[in-house]
């Protein structure tokens, strides 16, 4: 975001060292040291105190979101957490947001071990959703997960006129792909968007 508004830039933590000054980075030893010492912090996040044991609740993102947003004066405050939960409508809308240049944030999550998303490694993975990696590797898979949705992929289905998607995410740094179906089985309050608009 600071790539959009440098008012979203957050004060520099006294745990990095002298060349994130100059250079506006920081290495890896240096970040982990600070990622650790938050967690002896208690967060705050529109007035509730984050559960560690649970996670973040959906209305936490949403309120959180929203006071960041308000607080840094982004013109786009409205943060409305499961606005629908209708195929159609959640994937117009990650359409949309995308072509704002709006983060896209969305939670995928199921009480069932046994229905956890697959994140593939490529396109065609996530496409053949068969549940392995073309290439071979580990397939990823998560039951309850916040992630970033990049990109949106749009291709032609089985039937006349159909279109099916495909989500390029992001989570814990590194850029994966789901398909989309497997996603909008579980839509719902708890697996849904963060709509900002």
């Amino acid at each position: 975001m600071t790539i959009q508004n440098s008012g979203y830039s957050l004060s520099v933590p006294s745990t990095f060292d002298a060349d994130f000054q100059q250079t506006g980075s920081c290495n890896k030893d240096a970040y982990m040291n600070y990622i650790e010492g938050l967690y002896d912090k208690k967060y705050k996040i529109s007035g509730n105190i984050i559960n560690r044991t649970a996670g973040l609740y959906p209305w936490q993102m949403e309120g959180g979101f929203r006071d960041f947003l308000t607080v840094n004066g982004n013109p786009n405050t409205n943060v409305t957490w499961a606005k629908s939960s209708r195929k159609q409508d959640v994937v117009n809308e990650i359409e949309s947001m995308l072509n704002k240049d709006i983060p896209v944030v969305f939670a995928y999550h199921t009480y069932n071990k046994n229905e956890k998303i697959n994140l593939y490694n490529s396109i065609n993975g996530a496409r053949n959703n068969n549940g392995m990696n073309e290439d071979g590797a580990k397939l990823e898979q998560q039951s309850s997960h916040y992630m970033t949705v990049i990109g949106l992929y749009k291709y032609a289905g089985d039937e006349p006129l159909q279109c099916r998607y495909i989500l390029e995410v992001v989570s814990w740094g590194k850029v994966y792909y789901i398909n989309y179906d497997m996603y909008a089985n579980k839509l719902g309050y708890c697996s849904n968007i963060l709509s900002v608009y």
